[in-house]
C-alpha cells in the first residue's frame, strides 16, 4: 500500500477532526430540519402530532396576516445591521490592545471572557426560569433584554436622572446608549479571542522588517496587520451574524416560541422558524459575497 503524501495526511486528519460534528449533524440536526420543513406545510395536532397538509397556508399567515411577526423580523434585521459592525470594530480594537503587554492583562482577558459565560444560553435560561434567582444582576438582565454587562438597568439610570430635572428626551437617549454599549460589550467576548488568536499568528519577522524599513505604526497596521487578518474578520463576521440571530432572548424567537410551539401551533411555528432561518442564511450569504475578493492568505 503506497504511503500517503503530506497533503493527503493533512486532508485525512482534517476529515477526522470534523467527523464527530458530521455524525452529530446527520444524526440530530438534519432530521430535525427536515421535520420542521415538513411541519411548516401542515397543520399539526397538538397532542397526537397528526399532520394535515396545508400547503403554503402557514407561510401566507406569516407574511399577510401576522403583522407583529413581520415587524419583529424587520426590527432584528435593522438592529443587527447597526450592531454587528460596531461589535466587530470594538472587538478588533480590544484584541489589538490585548496583543501588547501591560500589567493586569490576564485580568482584563478574564473580564471579557466572563461576558461569554454570563451571556450563554444556559445561564440565560436559568435566570429566566428561576424567578427566585432574584439578584440585582439578574434583574438587570431581565429588564435589559440581552445585556448581562450592566447590573444597573438603563431604565433605573433614566429615572434617576429625571429626578434632577433632566428632560425625558435626553434620558431616553442616554438609556438607549447604555443599552447599546452594554449589548456591544456583552456580545464581543468570543470575537475578541478569535481576533486575538489571528493577530498572534502573524509572524514577528514581518513587523521587524517593516520597522527596519522605517514604516510607521499606521502603515504597519494597514499594510501588515489588517491584510493578514482579513480571513479572521470574515470568520468573526459570519459568527456574529449567526450569534445575533440565535440569541434566545431575541423578541422574534420568543414570539415564534410562544405563538407557535408553546401555543400548540406547531405548523405555524415551523413556518416562522423556516422564514427566520432563511433571513439568517441570506445575511450570511451577503457577508460572504461582500468579502469574497477581499481576503489575504499568508502561506
Amino acid at each position: 500500500m503506497p504511503s500517503l503524501t503530506i497533503k493527503q495526511r493533512k486532508a485525512r486528519n482534517g476529515y477526522l477532526y470534523i467527523l464527530p460534528w458530521m455524525v452529530g449533524m446527520l444524526s440530530f440536526f438534519i432530521p430535525a430540519i427536515i421535520t420542521t420543513i415538513y411541519y411548516s406545510f401542515c397543520n399539526v395536532e397538538q397532542n397526537t402530532f397528526v399532520t394535515n397538509w396545508a400547503g403554503f397556508a402557514n407561510y401566507y399567515r406569516a407574511f399577510r396576516e401576522d403583522a407583529k411577526f413581520i415587524q419583529l423580523l424587520a426590527d432584528i434585521l435593522l438592529k443587527n445591521l447597526k450592531e454587528i459592525p460596531l461589535i466587530l470594530v470594538f472587538s478588533y480594537f480590544v484584541a489589538l490592545l490585548l496583543k501588547k503587554p501591560f500589567p493586569g492583562k490576564t485580568i482584563v482577558k478574564c473580564i471579557f471572557f466572563l461576558t461569554v459565560i454570563l451571556s450563554s444560553d444556559m445561564f440565560m435560561t436559568m435566570q429566566i426560569e428561576m424567578e427566585s434567582f432574584n439578584t440585582a444582576l439578574v434583574k438587570g438582565v431581565k429588564e435589559n433584554s440581552e445585556s448581562f454587562f450592566t447590573t444597573i438597568n438603563g431604565a433605573y439610570f433614566a429615572d434617576y436622572l429625571q429626578k434632577f430635572g433632566i428632560s425625558p428626551s435626553v434620558t431616553d437617549f442616554l438609556e438607549n446608549a447604555v443599552h447599546s454599549i452594554a449589548d456591544i460589550f456583552n456580545k464581543s467576548g468570543v470575537q475578541i479571542f478569535i481576533f486575538a488568536a489571528g493577530l498572534s499568528s502573524i509572524p514577528d519577522s514581518m513587523y521587524e522588517a517593516a520597522s527596519i524599513e522605517g514604516a510607521t505604526s499606521w502603515e504597519i497596521f494597514w499594510k501588515i496587520t489588517f491584510p493578514m487578518t482579513t480571513s479572521i474578520i470574515i470568520v468573526n463576521f459570519v459568527y456574529t451574524v449567526i450569534d445575533s440571530f440565535n440569541s434566545m432572548l431575541s423578541p422574534a424567537l420568543q414570539y415564534i416560541n410562544n405563538e407557535g410551539f408553546k401555543g400548540g401551533a406547531y405548523g405555524y411555528g415551523s413556518a416562522m422558524s423556516i422564514i427566520y432561518f432563511i433571513c439568517m442564511g441570506v445575511a450570511i450569504a451577503f457577508v460572504l459575497l461582500l468579502t469574497r475578493k477581499k481576503v489575504f492568505y499568508y502561506v
